[in-house]
């Protein structure tokens, strides 16, 4: 089976210091990593604002939380609140970064009662991690180096599948989860990233890559 490659590209603030040119296949996210929060984190935040109706923009962060990272937690989740109000307000669905902080983000997740979807990238979690985030209504991304049982208990519906900062095609991602799942490639090609199942013009043959940092000019 012949397919195509649709790529979801990170823009933090420095990226977005121009405009945002159309290629095809390519759309992007824009956010503000919680490691690169400081004191005059608002003049980032409007910049996303700026940024955020653009139709090349279909997902907003990542953003998100970390404790391992030397930013302010409290300031980190000041932040996070403000971005997630920003996807409420156009109506994208957010890309989380979180890090030995999955009690507080589910926390937030029942104060907010987000309309929008919320994505947990690149999850690495045991499945009884991923098991209660999925009961809290959260998607679940994964990338190259994943659980496999974690991957098994995450339905379809809520399953997304990216490259994040890995060098592996998402092709070859596609068909290690179709591998782990036990379905045929075709399946995963027309049930995964449902979220952004409608940028491609040929819904059965496209891989969508649901969060990247690389570009492919």
């Amino acid at each position: 089976m012949e397919t195509s490659e649709i790529h979801i590209v990170q823009l933090f603030p420095d990226d977005l210091l121009g405009e945002i040119q159309y290629v095809p296949n390519r759309f992007y996210s824009v956010g503000i990593h919680p490691c690169q929060i400081d004191d005059y984190y608002d003049r980032f935040v409007e910049r996303l604002r700026s940024f955020a109706s653009h139709p090349s923009v279909v997902a907003i962060g990542e953003a998100g939380l970390d404790k391992l990272c030397s930013t302010n937690f409290g300031l980190q989740k000041v932040v996070f609140t403000e971005i997630a109000s920003l996807t409420e307000q156009v109506q994208k669905p957010l890309i989380i970064h979180c890090v030995k902080a999955w009690q507080e983000i589910i926390a937030l997740h029942k104060m907010l009662h987000p309309s929008v979807p919320w994505m947990i990238h690149g999850f690495r979690g045991k499945p009884e991690l991923a098991q209660s985030l999925l009961n809290q209504g959260f998607y679940l991304s994964y990338g190259a180096k994943l659980n496999s049982e974690s991957l098994r208990v995450t339905p379809f519906e809520r399953l997304c599948i990216e490259t994040d900062e890995s060098a592996v095609s998402i092709e070859t991602i596609y068909r290690q989860v179709a591998f782990q799942k036990h379905v045929p490639f075709s399946v995963v090609l027309k049930r995964a990233n449902a979220l952004f199942l409608h940028l491609g013009s040929d819904q059965n043959s496209s891989c969508i890559d649901a969060h990247t940092h690389r570009r492919s000019d």
